[in-house]
């Protein structure tokens, strides 16, 4: 649950900052069909090196397009957790536009966040994403397969992928075994740039039974 203080800071961004769109600054939404429509969606997926552990990635968006950032850090910093729904809409199409095909030993899974973080922020943006997808798409969610065991500094403070390989080493863990083994986890995040934290988690998962790993993001 959000903590005292982030509902205080939400209501004042709420007061100060009220929905305007992100990239006209229309009010009434974030994102207005307008600048919807103006976003480009990806039609093909990614095939990562094998060494990532992620067999496929599904990224909607190109990341260093100025609303997609603009709307990610509006979502990420601006305790926007509504946006959620549009991001996530971005990457059902993206799947949709890609032939992403749902199969039964599929599951959702989203990164997830430390406590600490989780706490301050008062929602995780991943999870939020991924309930969004495996509703959409009918696939069971398991949101408590994955934990953060190490409270890390953020991976976007960091630009040289070695770094964030080294940051983010041994961050996470497979907590419910059970839920992974033998079978396909989608694991859901909002931005991918490097891969490293999709590649750590896809090893906790696979340490742990899971037959494959395939990446959804919001952005790449």
């Amino acid at each position: 649950m959000p903590s005292l203080k982030n509902k205080v800071l939400k209501f004042f961004f709420d007061i100060l900052f009220p929905a305007f769109c992100v990239g006209c600054k229309k009010e009434g939404r974030f994102l207005c069909p307008s600048c919807r429509q103006k976003i480009v969606v990806k039609r093909v997926p990614e095939y990562p090196p094998q060494k990532t552990g992620v067999k496929t990635l599904f990224a909607a968006t190109d990341y260093h397009a100025k609303l997609i950032s603009d709307l990610i850090a509006r979502y990420k910093y601006g305790f926007a957790d509504e946006l959620h729904a549009d991001l996530a809409d971005l990457l059902i199409e993206h799947a949709r536009r890609a032939q992403f095909q749902k199969r039964d030993d599929h599951i959702i899974a989203a990164v997830p966040l430390h406590r600490r973080r989780l706490h301050w922020r008062g929602f995780n943006q991943a999870d939020l994403l991924a309930r969004r997808v495996a509703g959409h798409f009918a696939i069971p969610y398991r949101p408590g397969a994955l934990a953060r065991i190490k409270n890390t500094a953020p991976q976007i403070e960091m630009t040289d992928r070695k770094d964030r390989l080294e940051n983010i080493k041994g961050a996470f863990a497979c907590v419910d075994k059970s839920a992974v083994r033998n079978k396909t986890v989608i694991l859901v995040d909002d931005v991918s740039t490097t891969g490293a934290t999709l590649a750590e988690c896809a090893w906790a998962l696979k340490q742990a039974g899971a037959r494959s790993v395939i990446g959804f993001v919001v952005a790449k």
